[in-house]
């Protein structure tokens, strides 16, 4: 008989659906027990992502990998690395932070809809902050 108990824990927000994968899966929350997770909108990422169409999604899967490609240093006539200039640095570190966001956006609208599907919880997502999930185990 496994023992239960409350339990809280702050977790990596882009592991979301896999620690929650693993409670379910070896019943570490109880019929009746609650599980309450935050930061599930993530500064409002999570419906900016939402309200893409599929094609813009992809578009965007595309910008990130030619990103990679831009991320080789352009080279002088003797093989060595160019500087860049501060708007070319600026730019690089917003498409890095975006392309994170976007990264964390995916994977907490992957735990959204796995708690909100997932017929063993009754779940509530409330829209304060950054998101609040609230979810008790009904079977």
């Amino acid at each position: 008989n496994k023992l239960s108990f409350p339990c809280a824990a702050s977790f990596n927000n882009k592991a979301y659906k896999k620690y929650y994968t693993y409670l379910m899966d070896n019943d570490l929350i109880k019929v009746g027990g609650l599980l309450v997770v935050d930061n599930v909108l993530f500064r409002g990422k999570v419906a900016e992502l939402a309200a893409l169409t599929p094609q813009q999604r992809q578009d965007l899967k595309v910008q990130d990998n030619e990103q990679k490609d831009d991320n080789e240093s352009k080279l002088d006539e003797n093989g060595m690395p160019l500087p860049l200039t501060p708007e070319e640095k600026r730019l690089k570190k917003e498409a890095k932070f975006a392309k994170r966001h976007r990264a964390i956006a995916q994977a907490l609208d992957d735990f959204n809809v796995a708690i909100s599907q997932d017929v063993r919880m009754e779940s509530a997502l409330l829209p304060i902050r950054d998101g609040l999930t609230i979810a008790r185990r009904c079977k």
